[in-house]
């Protein structure tokens, strides 16, 4: 059932309308639409469903909930609602209407913004695909990582068609081997996914924010049959889920993202913005013996620098992302993003100080912080939290630091960049980020920001490494898009 108005929704095949009668007002994609019902209370709906305890008969007097029905699905999407407009009460007392509105938006953007994308699949072939990952993932799995993303691929194809299939080496060009393999990686036999959903599950007060089990686990099988309910999620688990496979490795993995992840934001900033100068880091020496590391990027304009990018690979855990108290919970990755900050305003302090020879600074320098993950998107009072957490960074290195060193910071994810850099110009972007600083766009999409601040502006540039995709993934050359 969920398979099917998921499919209904997005244009699927007609084989979901003679497993769902849906009426025709609910025939829609619009989100906004009183008829849709939206994929990320779905995932919520399905994870409960393997919590509950299924009677071995039926029982005199039992209800059945008819599953190809949609007013079925309606009534439990509604129930659903109704427990988690019950569990928002005491939530907004203990924790306020804005840092409630971080953990709605963590748990809706992904699912607006897509998951089958060109920037999605290269980057995540990029970042996660270095050397060293590759090594581990392949020890640790018995598969390649771009074999991962092939059978993800296929897999994906297959299940938007249909709703449950009979796995077939042959049809995906792998041995039986490599997929079961696969398999074994993203799949739970029924039984052992209500036992770890139960689990998973247990103790987080809020439904709509427990952890999913569809997420590592996105296919469930009865038998030597699968089913994908959400089939979506088999590309988060193949692409920016390969993080977790290999975070647990070495700590050159680690390290590599990192690099990975700037080198590839460099790349893109040079690609979207060649009328800037786009600089990687340097080693300089503030005096004899103490050298330091300038931030990540160095974006230049007439050779002044204009915005200065410290790249945090970091991936979010589940506290940061959904707790009630992230800052706290989390408190670890905001250290990290704090240290971010830290590091862009010592900069600044050390560039005035003519420290940084041959640095000069443009007149209203900026600073963002660059995050893999949706860190501190729709988190107001959080950013500035983690400000303050920068501030008591600069009072313990004790350097010489004006107020006016701190510059003003931005906090965007890579996929804002992304969205962003596709419409803009060399100066709509600068006009951008200067206008992100402000108070009244705390918070704010990079992307919206852009709209506000340079209306009209709308380059719609081309990803710029979609021809790139099939040297990370060889496969691809083959069977593009």
């Amino acid at each position: 059932m969920c398979w099917a108005i998921g499919a209904i929704q997005s244009g699927g095949p007609s084989v979901a309308d003679d497993l769902l009668a849906v009426p025709l007002e609910a025939r829609t994609e619009d989100l906004s639409s009183p008829w849709k019902i939206h994929p990320w209370v779905l995932e919520t709906l399905v994870n409960e469903l393997l919590t509950v305890t299924k009677h071995p008969r039926m029982l005199a007097g039992q209800r059945v909930l008819l599953c190809t029905k949609y007013e079925a699905l309606r009534g439990a999407y509604n129930a659903l609602h109704g427990l988690e407009n019950a569990e928002d009460w005491p939530t907004l007392k203990r924790v306020g209407v804005l840092r409630e509105m971080h953990r709605l938006v963590q748990r809706q953007i992904e699912w607006q913004r897509g998951f089958w994308n060109a920037p999605n699949i290269y980057r995540s072939a990029f970042i996660f695909g270095g050397e060293q990952s590759s090594e581990y993932f392949m020890a640790s799995k018995g598969f390649s990582i771009a074999d991962f993303m092939l059978a993800s691929t296929v897999l994906l194809g297959l299940f938007r068609k249909t709703p449950q299939i009979i796995v077939n080496g042959g049809a995906l060009t792998l041995s039986h081997e490599v997929l079961n393999r696969v398999m074994s990686s993203i799949s739970l036999p029924v039984d052992k996914a209500r036992l770890q959903a139960t689990s998973l599950r247990r103790g987080i007060d809020h439904v709509s924010y427990k952890p999913s089990l569809l997420r590592r686990y996105p296919c469930i099988g009865f038998g030597n049959h699968y089913v994908a309910p959400l089939p979506d999620l088999i590309t988060v688990r193949s692409t920016t889920g390969i993080f977790y496979d290999i975070v647990s490795g070495p700590p050159g993995v680690r390290a590599e993202i990192g690099k990975k992840f700037e080198t590839y934001c460099r790349e893109l900033l040079e690609a979207l913005l060649p009328g800037l100068e786009t600089v990687k880091e340097f080693n300089y020496a503030v005096r004899k013996n103490q050298t330091y590391d300038t931030p990540d990027l160095l974006i230049r304009e007439h050779g002044r620098l204009v915005v200065i990018v410290e790249c945090k690979a970091t991936r979010m855990t589940y506290e940061a992302r959904y707790s009630e108290t992230p800052m706290s919970d989390g408190l670890r990755g905001y250290r990290e993003i704090a240290n971010g900050v830290f590091q862009i305003w010592r900069f600044v302090a050390h560039v005035r100080l003519g420290l940084v020879s041959h640095e000069r600074l443009g007149p209203d320098v900026k600073g963002v912080v660059l995050t893999l993950d949706t860190w501190l998107t729709a988190a107001n009072q959080m950013q500035l939290e983690v400000l303050e957490l920068a501030r008591a960074l600069v009072v313990e290195s004790g350097i010489d630091m004006l107020l006016s060193d701190q510059v003003g910071i931005i906090f965007c994810p890579i996929m804002e960049l992304e969205m962003t850099l596709s419409n803009a110009t060399e100066s709509s972007f600068l006009q951008t980020v200067r206008a992100a600083t402000e108070a009244e766009y705390r918070g704010w999409f990079l992307s919206s920001v852009h709209d506000r601040a340079a209306p009209g502006v709308r380059e719609a540039k081309k990803y710029p490494f979609w021809l790139r995709i099939g040297e990370v993934l060889p496969w691809w050359k083959d069977n593009p898009g």
